[in-house]
């Protein structure tokens, strides 16, 4: 729920209420009585993208203040700020945008360059392996070249080894061709056929 309200974050939407008997799907939470008395009309999305930035090894804090000393993210959001194109610095213009001095890419969070060990650190907490570490990742945070650095980290972790399926695949050498005839030799076996072991050469 917290990654669908973030990304509905984006978007300025009207919500109405249509009553049942004009619409055909059957819906059982417009037909069960309020029990409890309106508490009130409150608009909670600032508060809960605050809070949701809190479960980070970082704070919303922390993140604004090294987005101000990173020199790319600088960048980008002075162009967010002044509405200017992203294209030159090598993006989308609909890829960023900047909420509370914080810049999203989409739903995600752009984690500066100060903070990243951090992230990684706590994504690794479980040795969950490469692919689980990514999938983690984005659902909450980006920055350029992320997926290589939790492959790097996930690489030199034995715990991570050994959750890994797939072992690490070996560079391919093919044979060098033969100078000459019997130059080199291949033996193999072959069987069992017809209850006998064959040679071949």
């Amino acid at each position: 729920m917290q990654h669908y309200a973030i990304f509905l974050q984006a978007f300025n939407f009207d919500i109405k209420y249509h009553r049942f008997q004009e619409h055909g799907n059957a819906d059982g939470f417009s037909r069960l009585p309020i029990q409890e008395k309106s508490v009130g009309n409150y608009d909670t999305i600032d508060v809960f993208q605050i809070e949701n930035l809190e479960v980070l090894p970082v704070t919303a804090k922390s993140i604004r203040e090294d987005t101000n000393k990173d020199r790319v993210l600088i960048k980008i959001r002075q162009a967010l700020e002044k509405g200017k194109s992203l294209v030159p610095l090598g993006y989308h213009d609909s890829e960023f945008s900047l909420q509370n001095d914080i810049i999203f890419k989409k739903d995600r969070v752009v984690i500066p360059e100060s903070l990243r060990h951090k992230v990684l650190k706590e994504l690794h907490a479980g040795h969950f392996g490469t692919v689980r570490m990514k999938q983690l990742s984005r659902n909450f945070c980006w920055w350029p070249k992320m997926d290589k650095e939790i492959e790097e980290v996930t690489k030199n972790c034995k715990a991570c080894m050994l959750v890994n399926k797939n072992p690490t695949s070996k560079h391919k050498h093919h044979w060098e061709a033969a100078s000459r005839p019997f130059e080199r030799v291949h033996v193999d076996f072959a069987g069992p056929f017809m209850g006998h072991m064959f040679l071949f050469w």
